[in-house]
């Protein structure tokens, strides 16, 4: 399983089946969900380079959660620029 270390957590993430040419999209759960809850034919767009992750303390990655939408913010920045993705 391919993981992220971001801010000392191990961030779990799936690579997209299509090329890393194409546009980038990260697929983010809600609370109390996990990368599992996306459907395989939205994690295969077609011409789409689609990314999921666990967010801390949900699914493959390690907890414990993080305490607000800030710290979330700043996660979700450290992933992008982790796994090298552009806008």
């Amino acid at each position: 399983m391919p993981y992220l270390n971001v801010d000392n957590r191990k961030i779990y993430y799936k690579r997209p089946a299509a090329s890393l040419d194409s546009p980038a999209i990260l697929l983010l759960h809600g609370a109390g969900g996990s990368s599992r809850v996306w459907p395989d034919s939205l994690k295969n767009l077609p011409n789409a380079a689609v990314y999921v992750l666990d967010l801390p303390g949900h699914g493959y990655s390690a907890g414990p959660g993080l305490a607000d939408i800030g710290a979330f913010t700043d996660l979700i920045e450290a992933v992008i620029r982790g796994l090298r993705l552009s806008g």
